[in-house]
């Protein structure tokens, strides 16, 4: 996982009180593995499986991030002459 993704992605979550969404950093959350709500204040514990969730995605992201323009945009083909 690249620690340059984790550090600028804010990841949403939900609070398990009031259902409200609140984002962190990434880096952050996989520090302290919790998070508060910024509507009620409640402090939700990351499950194992919302922490694997992260990884994966910030694996994913990172390997998103290192694909070169010529990996990803395909130069439009020549059309064939339609011949009658």
């Amino acid at each position: 996982m690249s620690s340059n993704v984790a550090s600028l992605i804010q990841y949403p979550l939900p609070c398990t009180e009031c259902k409200a969404y609140t984002s962190k950093a990434a880096k952050d959350l996989m520090r302290d593995r919790k998070i508060t709500c910024r509507v009620c204040s409640n402090v939700t514990r990351l499950s194992d499986q919302q922490l694997e969730s992260l990884e994966r995605t910030l694996q994913h992201m990172a390997v998103c991030g290192s694909r070169t323009k010529s990996d990803t945009v395909k130069e439009p083909q020549e059309e064939e002459e339609l011949v009658d």
